[in-house]
């Protein structure tokens, strides 16, 4: 926590964290809009996997442009592009114009963005701390995420209750604007690298960067957890509406408010599990709760139990995010730091759309409960994988 006292640190963090607020109120908005105009399972899991592909594809070449250009500049347009996107969301909902696929098409046009940002944003967040302290800021962005998955769900569901999508996009499109400006106006003395010239000193390149040894492990870890782990974002909607037909936006807004709540809790031990223990078999542990949260909600429909099963999915996740994010930014040089975390990015929203299609599918077949356990049962494997090989 004490680099939250370091000024430059302390506002790259308040501002993104109302924007991070402003994901995950959009994320419910755009879930729940998807629940009451398709009965189709698989289109409502489309909606994950629209958020998640573009984002998977636009971080390769953001990881480029970000260790070239200097990163405050290239930030603050992946932000106007953004604000521009809430922008044309809040008038086509308000002129009554939205079906299922434009909705799509928003899911993807603001995935685009996620995905340029991530990269510059994670490697310059490395850069304004000391290297030391780089696994210290890791965690700090993931605690803020974290707080944002809390309580962004919940409010985005109130506002959604109260004055519907139109207030929670507007909301998205604001932060967006107040970070691109902060990012306009940021001063390039607190940044450690503000460009990097390939002409002086060519950089690693992607295939440099996949032959580093300590980096793989890390990078298919990733995959297969975002892979397995997409059943729970994809189908979260559909049990919602499933289980309290009348208060879905309600139930949805407070399960994702409890995975982010258990996130926060798995941030507060994840420090002290590592010390006693190998990351590997922090990892096994962290991967059995995201299948028992999974397992959870199979069992039953009571609002307790749902918040319940998914804290404890919350648990898992966070602090497996939080370490692979960690260990992937510590293996490389400021100097080609956003590359591989576009590669990581890479592999997460590959995997979370690709999973989002397949569970998709296998829930319109075979139903919620059967994907769910099926997807469970992959983490349990993941976490006998991950022992030996993190």
């Amino acid at each position: 926590m004490t680099l939250l006292l370091e000024r430059p640190f302390r506002t790259y963090w308040v501002f993104n964290e109302f924007a991070y607020f402003s994901v995950w109120m959009n994320t419910v908005a755009i879930g729940w809009s998807m629940t009451q105009m398709s009965a189709s399972t698989f289109m409502v899991a489309s909606v994950q996997a629209a958020a998640s592909l573009p984002v998977a594809f636009a971080a390769l070449p953001a990881g480029i442009l970000a260790d070239r250009w200097e990163r405050r500049r290239f930030l603050f347009w992946v932000n106007a592009w953004m604000t521009a996107v809430g922008a044309a969301m809040v008038i086509t909902y308000a002129i009554g114009a939205v079906t299922p696929a434009i909705l799509l098409v928003f899911a993807a046009l603001m995935a685009v963005g996620m995905g340029a940002n991530f990269p510059a944003s994670q490697a310059m967040s490395a850069d304004i701390v000391e290297p030391p302290k780089i696994m210290e800021a890791a965690a700090l962005n993931t605690l803020g995420s974290n707080l944002a998955r809390s309580f962004g769900p919940p409010a985005g569901a109130a506002i959604l209750t109260i004055a519907g999508p139109i207030a929670v996009f507007a909301y998205g499109m604001l932060s967006r604007a107040a970070l691109g400006i902060m990012y306009w106006f940021w001063p390039a003395s607190e940044s450690r690298l503000v460009g990097f010239d390939d002409r002086k000193q060519p950089p690693m390149s992607f295939g440099g960067i996949l032959k580093q040894q300590a980096f793989i492990p890390t990078l298919s870890v990733t995959f297969l957890l975002f892979l397995s782990g997409s059943a729970f974002w994809a189908l979260l909607p559909v049990y919602a509406n499933t289980t309290m037909p009348g208060e879905s936006a309600n139930l949805l807004g407070w399960c994702m408010g409890s995975t982010g709540l258990g996130a926060v809790v798995a941030t507060g031990f994840l420090k002290r599990l590592r010390m006693r223990m190998s990351d590997g078999w922090v990892a096994f542990f962290l991967c059995i709760a995201c299948a028992l949260g999974l397992a959870g909600l199979t069992k039953g429909t009571g609002f307790l139990q749902a918040l319940g099963a998914c804290g404890l999915f919350g648990i898992g996740w966070g602090a497996m995010v939080a370490i692979l994010n960690g260990k992937t930014q510590s293996i490389f040089s400021s100097q080609v730091r956003a590359r591989a975390i576009s590669l990581n990015i890479l592999a997460m929203y590959v995997g979370m759309g690709l999973g989002s299609l397949i569970v998709g599918v296998l829930a319109d077949q075979f139903g919620i409960s059967s994907s769910l356990l099926s997807a469970s049962s992959l983490l349990v494997a993941l976490a006998l994988i991950s022992a030996f090989v993190l």
